[in-house]
């Protein structure tokens, strides 16, 4: 009966605890199978459950022992074998968990978890090739398994496949979304893109998630550091190091922060982590050297690092030789001849690594000192860097044969080129360019290229001068190991073009002159400067925009070919609103330079209104030098501008630097054909709130690329005019309503084909959600309606308006009692124009509609000159321009043929900006200069097409003593001759 009655109890636990296993109740149903065992020891199925449960708490060892004790019992079990592979994997024993998991996929072929975890086991033990397959049939078997998705992710991004990868872990998100880990990973991928912000908004996921996460804290710190908030990634090293101190990344990682900083004190200290974090660079037993004195002392450098390293080093060589008795230098066999001829006070010994005995010549040395560890004792300040080029010195009768060899080749610069290092996998390839995205730099005149690229690179050669037809001349020395005569090569020419390698170190140590291409982050070695401190022929060319290469290689191919043709251009910084500089080429007849001259800002009427719109984020294709982007980055906005030439991105990236906007305004050259989808996939353009198209992107074809993008945004967006009209039609087949802008009440109004203007620059469009928005801030108006009622003439309207400008306020009385003809219908024109400078938006676009319309029927039966001076005014403030300006074409006949005007009615000044201004007992002849200068100003955008055809009319307005500030800077650019005038 007692047996029986066990039985009974055992086969409730059993389910009970089966129930509480399900429910997610480990401890409980971990207990309860325990009970069962006590009764039945050896029961399989049990047991399994129990060291399932067992695993789930992370008690491994145990849980391994009841699923091994589990497997005699029924060595079939699939489950069983897979999870005993689980718990062996996660006490790093992956190895063993091999056998098992292909024992349980040869049990049950569709087994998809095995197959999950066989994959995840090969890839912990770096077995990408065939990880990769099991886990593509894993998901095949059960597409809902999101650690397939996570493991088959890490795999891709391993073999750099990151865009494949990207999307598993977005896929397995989608089902596990508290996978901290996942979202960690899917970061260093928009990490490696350039994405920043949705990096770091996936590592903000996986520390909200794991906020103990040590590999997040250390990822999101370098993100931070990446985009130049150094701060904060110094904040996040710590917390990392907090997490975790036995790992050094962290602290190695802050280490290089302090040198990038520019702060010498704390980075050159941190840099003697290296010591800590790689032991084997420390290979002998002598003394250290601790900065004490050195005289008479002989002392022991030793080599570390690589050969780049090496050569950095080498600078500080001369400063130890003159304080020591003598100094025994090791170095790279390769370089011994090179270091021997430019220290010959020193002894030099070139040795491998791995040999140490070759000291026992020169013992006993009284000090040691690795080379990486001199600029700590010779550089603690910026100061203590040298500033003449060069300190290592080529042999220099190999120097001349490579001249006279070089000389053979053509007339042109010689220019070497070096294009990446030998190791180019997982996330170093970002800091390379591909030699077939160097066409801006191939076609640069006048330059004869000789290839500095070390290793294998033939195929890469042949497949950039075919695509390029150029040729680049290959000289017939070994480049990786014949470094000496690399040296006299590299000296001999005029300049080096590298990124950061052992060419690009070797040719700043012999003084060449250098261009340095750096990815997005300058390299530390600039420690916070432009340059290069010790190197002060090496120039830096960062990406401006991470991930960029094309943009950056242009930029390179554009200073290449100003250099060939010796015509560097200088560039010069204008004030532009609101508070920030632009800058222009200093060339005198500069277009732009010129505008921004003359008007203090840019001539589209536009021109602030968008700088309000730009809201968050903003991009602007075909953006010029950036008269629209500067402005809406230093306002707050996150600006993304794609320019056409590297000659526009070089002014507009020297404007950022000068704004400090490297935060907020990102740039990249667009092509013709550009893609806002791809531009989306690169930077991840979200949220954009204004998109503006230059007239060479106001085209259908910009629309049919950008599908994904209007389906992820809903910007406003303004575009050039041009021939727009296939343009406008493509717009409004896809949902999207056209404005205009209306310059005088600074806002948008629906557009009309018929209401296109001569003068017009850009239109307006947007979807109905963002119209509405607009609307609601005051900005558009949807669905224009006539004013209910008109302001009765008894109304003091127009008087109160008047009353504020000082040109009228003197004859507000007596214009008050004028009675002209028809005056009841005049001043209900002036009291709508009035009623438009307030209120909602719909009420005042009424309101100067209504006005225009009134004085519009009145000037047709009773024109006197006021009346057509404010219908002038109110023309212009509706975006009627090329109306006003025959209007004003009429006034301004009208004043020399009728011997000069007379101000016996009130008026609306033909200009804002003339309002403030008090003529007194002169109005008339105010009248007359404000009339012609308002007529130069609108019948051009600028005078810089007008030029003597405008001076001559600008001097009378002078000579009249009522020039505005305006007029009297385009008298003196005209005089200068800066507009191009032909």
């Amino acid at each position: 009966m007692g047996i029986q009655n066990n039985a009974a109890r055992a086969e409730q636990w059993f389910n009970t605890g089966f129930r509480a296993h399900h429910q997610g109740n480990l401890e409980e149903a971990a207990r309860l199978y325990r009970k069962v065992l006590k009764v039945y020891p050896s029961h399989a199925e049990t047991l399994y459950l129990l060291g399932t449960a067992l695993s789930q708490t992370r008690q491994f060892v145990e849980a391994e022992k009841c699923l091994r004790k589990s497997l005699k019992g029924n060595p079939l079990k699939p489950e069983t074998l897979n999870n005993l592979g689980l718990t062996l994997k996660e006490q790093g024993k992956a190895g063993e968990a091999i056998p098992l998991y292909r024992k349980a996929i040869e049990l049950s072929p569709d087994y998809a978890d095995a197959h999950s975890n066989l994959g995840g086991a090969l890839e912990y033990l770096g077995n990408l090739d065939e990880a990769e397959p099991e886990l593509r049939l894993a998901l095949k078997l059960n597409p809902a398994l999101p650690d397939a998705h996570f493991i088959l992710g890490q795999v891709l991004r391993g073999r750099d496949k990151f865009e494949e990868a990207s999307k598993c872990f977005l896929r397995g998100l989608e089902l596990k979304p508290d996978f901290a880990t996942a979202h960690t990973d899917l970061g260093v991928i928009y990490k490696m893109w350039g994405r920043y912000d949705e990096a770091i908004s996936c590592f903000e996921r996986a520390l909200a998630l794991d906020p103990d996460s040590y590999i997040a804290n250390l990822d999101i710190g370098a993100t931070f550091e990446e985009t130049g908030r150094f701060d904060d990634a110094l904040a996040a090293y710590d917390r990392a190091i907090a997490q975790n101190s036995d790992d050094l990344t962290a602290r190695w990682n802050k280490a290089l922060l302090y040198l990038k900083q520019g702060n010498l004190a704390l980075g050159w200290e941190a840099y003697e982590l290296r010591f800590t974090v790689w032991k084997s660079y420390r290979r002998f037993s002598f003394p250290e050297w601790d900065g004490a004195p050195l005289d008479g002392k002989r002392v022991l450098v030793y080599a570390e690092q690589g050969v780049g390293d090496e050569l950095y080093f080498a600078s500080c060589f001369a400063d130890l030789i003159r304080i020591a008795g003598h100094c025994v230098i090791e170095c790279d066999p390769r370089l011994e001849p090179l270091i021997a001829r430019s220290f010959p006070a020193a002894t030099v010994v070139g040795s491998p690594r791995s040999r140490i005995d070759w000291t026992e010549r020169f013992s006993p040395f009284d000090v040691q000192v690795s080379a990486g560890s001199l600029p700590k004792f010779m550089r603690p300040t910026l100061d203590s860097f040298p500033t003449r080029p060069g300190y290592l010195v080529p042999a220099p009768d190999q120097v001349e044969y490579w001249k006279a060899k070089l000389s053979g080749i053509g007339s042109g610069l010689k220019v070497g080129i070096c294009w990446r290092s030998g190791l180019t996998r997982g996330e170093r390839h970002k800091e390379y360019s591909q030699l077939t995205q160097w066409g801006n730099i191939f076609s640069a005149p006048g330059v004869d290229f000789v290839n500095l690229q070390y290793g294998e690179c033939a195929d890469e050669l042949k497949e950039a001068m075919e695509k390029f037809g150029i040729a680049i001349h290959v000289p017939e020395i070994d480049l990786k190991d014949e470094l000496d005569e690399s040296a006299a090569l590299i000296r001999a020419l005029d300049l080096v073009i590298a990124p950061a390698t052992a060419t690009e170190s070797l040719a700043g140590a012999v003084g060449t002159e250098t261009w340095l291409i750096s990815s997005h982050q300058k390299p530390w070695a600039a420690l916070g400067t432009e340059g290069i401190p010790g190197l002060p022929n090496t120039r830096v060319f960062p990406q401006p925009t991470a991930g960029d290469w094309d943009t950056l290689l242009a930029l390179i191919g554009e200073a290449l070919a100003e250099k060939a043709a010796r015509n560097e251009k200088p560039v010069e910084y204008l004030p532009l609103p609101p508070g920030c500089e632009i800058a222009v080429n200093a060339s005198p007849d500069d277009f732009f330079r010129y505008v921004l001259k003359e008007q203090e800002g840019w001539f589209n009427p536009e021109y602030r209104f968008i700088q309000d719109l730009a809201g968050t984020a903003m991009v602007e294709l075909g953006c010029g030098i950036g008269v629209n982007a500067i402005p809406a980055a230093t306002k707050g906005a996150r600006v993304f501008a794609f320019t056409e030439t590297a000659a526009e991105t070089g002014l507009i990236l020297k404007s950022r630097e000068r704004n400090g906007l490297e935060n907020r305004l990102t740039v990249s050259i667009a092509e013709p054909e550009f893609s806002l989808d791809e531009a989306m996939d690169r930077q991840g353009l979200d949220g954009i709130d204004l998109l503006i198209l230059s007239t060479g992107y106001a085209h259908p074809g910009t629309l049919d690329r950008a599908g994904a993008f209007f389906s992820f945004n809903s910007p406003l967006v303004m575009f050039g005019v041009g021939e727009s009209a296939t343009f406008r039609n493509a717009l409004s087949a896809s949902g999207f309503s056209l404005y205009r802008f209306v310059p005088g009440l600074q806002l948008l109004a629906p557009f009309a084909p018929e209401l296109l203007d001569a003068f017009s620059l850009n239109l307006f469009a947007c979807r109905e959600d963002r119209a509405a928005l607009l609307e609601r801030q005051g900005h558009l108006v949807r669905n224009p309606s006539s004013l209910d009622a008109f302001p009765g003439i008894e109304q003091p309207l127009w008087q109160a308006l008047l009353a504020n400008r000082p040109y009228a306020s003197d004859h507000l009385e007596a214009w008050s009692q004028a009675r002209e003809k028809d005056w009841e219908v005049y001043w209900m024109a002036l009291n709508l124009y009035a009623l438009s400078g307030s209120g909602a938006a719909a009420e005042r676009f009424a309101a100067l509609q209504a006005a225009v319309t009134t004085l519009n029927a009145l000037v047709q039966e009773s024109a006197t000159l006021p009346r057509l001076l404010s219908f002038c005014r109110m023309l212009s403030d509706l975006g009627m321009r090329e109306a006003a300006v025959h209007l004003l074409n009429h006034v301004c006949a009208l004043i020399e043929t009728s011997g000069g005007p007379a101000a016996t009615e009130p008026f609306i000044a033909l200009d804002a900006s003339r309002e403030q201004e008090r003529p007194g007992e002169r109005i008339n002849e105010w009248i007359v200069t404000m009339a012609l200068e308002t007529r130069e100003r609108l019948r051009a955008h600028s005078t810089y097409f007008t030029g003597a055809e405008s001076l001559q009319v600008l001097k009378r307005v002078a000579d009249s003593g009522f020039a505005s500030e305006d007029a009297k800077r385009r008298i003196a650019l005209i005089e200068k001759g800066l507009g191009n005038f032909s």
